[in-house]
């Protein structure tokens, strides 16, 4: 798995572009095709090839319940803030900030 890691800066879509550039110089074999793009998070929406955009708070949802479908609650320490997570059959419930 390559998971490059770059400073977002002033520019979600010049970043986007450069990590999917990484991750597919370094991937091996090198001929990988991307099938589908998922962008997550606060620049989801400026990711110009991604096929769909989803909340932070699905994929901390979705995470959490792949490996283990009982997980109810999920807290999310950010950098500004911090969330709790109510879940319930894969979807989310609540969520206070």
């Amino acid at each position: 798995m390559v998971t490059p890691f770059l400073p977002t800066g002033h520019s979600v879509r010049l970043i986007a572009d450069m990590v999917v550039r990484e991750a597919l110089r370094e991937s091996k074999p090198a001929n990988i095709d991307l099938d589908y793009v998922v962008s997550t998070g606060w620049g989801r929406h400026s990711v110009p090839f991604a096929n769909e955009g989803v909340s932070e708070v699905f994929c901390h949802a979705r995470g959490a319940q792949f490996p283990e479908s009982s997980t109810r609650t999920i807290i999310d320490i950010g950098g500004k803030i911090a969330k709790l997570l109510g879940l319930m059959k894969r979807q989310v419930l609540s969520v206070l900030k």
